[in-house]
């Protein structure tokens, strides 16, 4: 694989931030100069040995970083994915206006605290402030043009619940009958790949998510009868996490007909069934 940082170089994947995301999509993509851009000089070596080009960005991006990372993201696809933080969107998004094609990677977290089906025409909550700074980091890039997709929790054979289950640290909420959409890791890698290769439309926003959302409870049942392992304890009311107050059922039915892409792991049963087998967790007695 090349590693060249030239601006000649035909098929560009700049990955703005390398975390599970970006990581997923480098593992994927096929025919791109993969460069990723990270602020941790302790990943540089791994990123090499992921086929990588690394661009080390220590403290705050220098005017000749912004010059050198500018030419870079020059006639490239980009991929967003580092959480917002009030400056780096609108520093980073400055430098992409010659780009090829920008997805920025959002939450349904903007959905505050609405309840229920959530699809393209559902307001977000701007009243939030949790919500409010992932807005106006989706601001910043849908200004540039870009893709953004909100995606709800993410999951795959290295995070996940059924991990947290394994090694005991996951506590039930009290109020455990909310509905919670997730995604696998590999397939929102492959909504974006293919988002890359068939243009959406320019400043638009989806949905992404399985096609089964499901109670906190259903999930965690399934995943210790799969496990063999019991329920696990409730955890005190004034220590849950905000992620788990959420009642959203994601409906991504709009970008999977426009991409004309099925999912391969349309629900948690078979997502998790893989992650279980990957982490030979799985309790082959009560498969299925």
């Amino acid at each position: 694989m090349k590693s060249s940082l030239s601006e000649s170089a035909k098929n560009k994947l700049v990955l703005l931030g390398v975390g599970q995301v970006a990581s997923h999509v480098a593992y994927l993509a096929d025919g791109y100069d993969l460069i990723g851009t990270t602020r941790n000089k302790n990943k540089v070596q791994s990123l090499h040995t992921d086929g990588i080009t690394s661009f080390l960005i220590e403290n705050k991006l220098t005017v000749q970083q912004q010059n050198e990372l500018a030419k870079i993201l020059t006639n490239a696809c980009v991929l967003v994915s580092f959480p917002p933080d009030e400056y780096s969107d609108k520093i980073f998004s400055s430098l992409c206006s010659q780009s090829k094609r920008i997805i920025y990677i959002s939450s349904t977290s903007v959905y505050g605290d609405y309840h229920g089906i959530v699809d393209e025409t559902t307001k977000a909550d701007w009243q939030n402030t949790r919500s409010k700074l992932r807005l106006e980091a989706e601001k910043h890039w849908l200004d540039k043009g870009a893709i953004v997709l909100r995606a709800p929790g993410l999951y795959g054979s290295k995070s996940g619940l059924h991990l947290r289950l394994s090694n005991g640290s996951y506590r039930l909420p009290p109020k455990n009958d909310n509905y919670i959409s997730r995604i696998h890791l590999q397939d929102l890698a492959r909504i974006i790949l293919a988002a890359f290769a068939k243009p959406l439309p320019a400043n638009s926003t989806y949905l992404v998510g399985d096609l089964k959302p499901a109670t906190q409870l259903e999930i965690v049942q399934w995943l210790c009868n799969n496990m063999n392992r019991p329920l696990p304890e409730q955890a005190e009311p004034d220590n849950i996490p905000t992620s788990l107050t959420a009642n959203r059922r994601v409906n991504s039915k709009k970008i999977l007909d426009e991409l004309n892409i099925e999912l391969q792991f349309p629900t948690y049963k078979e997502g998790y069934t893989d992650c279980l087998k990957k982490a030979a967790l799985l309790n082959s007695s009560h498969h299925g």
